[in-house]
């Protein structure tokens, strides 16, 4: 399989590494290839983009620690199906670049979503959304459902309705860890082994190699970028906006990992909170199930896009 630019930087800090006793270091940020850009709500937007621009709009947004790049191949066979399948890098994730000052609450990213939609020349669309993206996504149908066709909603339940038990919060310990005022030191220690650490507790069945984490820790080497991703941390609220408790109010598909490390399954069992139905699909993966099981979560998306 041929490496993409950023992996070259991962090959030579692991050399290093080894010659330094495990000690690897900075990152060097290698430039994003083939993105195009866009301004949207005070943002300009890096993406990339399969299909017709006249066709149907699709949104896929990333969570965290992810990139646009968790998209690229599942983007053009969406694309091959009649859409114009467009996939952001989120506020603040590099080479989009937040201003100073800017917030991370889920009211900004909802808008985000929204200012996208029309900046792309377009009245509506579908927004599928990840983690951190899974938000923006309930975010901009709580805001605007006039805008949003449809949501495709990965390893999030519906935020107005999450009841977890005590002893589910064990699963949910980075909420604490990543709003602390040095995270991104912990982060970016020895080659920012914190995000391998990640994804093998949140997808404790998935064999991820390193190319599939090193567009992430690219991303993050992208001066701002690190503080930014945990700017979403540290802005989320301890109860949840008051926007977000409403019904949602467009047609909802929800796929959940079974041994998501993050959320347990019975989470996603209270079907409240969905106004104009859900479909709730289970997949055996973990917190990533479009990236664990992309044949499945590929199937249920493209038969919830032509319901």
């Amino acid at each position: 399989m041929a490496l993409r630019s950023s992996a070259l930087p991962l090959i030579v800090a692991g050399a290093l590494s080894a010659a330094c006793g495990g000690h690897a270091p900075p990152r060097t940020h290698t430039p994003e290839q083939g993105t195009s850009t866009i301004e949207a709500n005070g943002i300009r937007f890096a993406y990339y983009a399969d299909g017709n621009p006249a066709d149907p709009l699709v949104l896929l947004i990333h969570g965290f620690p992810d990139t646009a790049h968790a998209w690229d191949d599942l983007r053009p066979r969406i694309a091959a199906q009649g859409y114009y399948v467009v996939s952001p890098f989120t506020r603040g994730y590099g080479p989009s670049v937040a201003p100073d000052g800017a917030k991370f609450d889920a009211e900004s990213l909802g808008k985000d979503a929204l200012a996208l939609i029309d900046a792309f020349g377009k009245e509506h669309a579908v927004i599928v959304g990840h983690d951190w993206g899974a938000v923006a996504a309930y975010s901009a149908a709580a805001l605007d459902p006039a805008k949003v066709d449809k949501l495709a909603i990965l390893a999030i339940p519906n935020p107005g309705t999450i009841k977890l038990r005590v002893r589910d919060l064990y699963g949910a310990r980075h909420f604490v860890a990543l709003k602390k005022k040095r995270a991104h030191k912990r982060v970016r220690r020895n080659d920012y082994a914190y995000v391998d650490k990640l994804y093998k507790r949140w997808s404790p069945e998935w064999s991820f190699s390193p190319n599939d984490v090193d567009d992430v820790k690219n991303s993050f080497a992208h001066p701002g970028s690190l503080q930014a991703a945990l700017g979403y941390y540290r802005d989320l609220p301890l109860k949840t906006a008051e926007f977000l408790k409403a019904p949602t109010q467009v047609p909802v598909l929800v796929i959940a990992g079974r041994s998501d490390g993050t959320v347990p399954i019975t989470a996603y069992d209270n079907e409240a909170g969905f106004a104009a139905g859900r479909q709730l699909e289970k997949l055996d993966a973990g917190h990533f199930p479009h990236r664990e099981q992309p044949e499945q979560f590929l199937a249920f998306l493209l038969a919830f896009l032509k319901q």
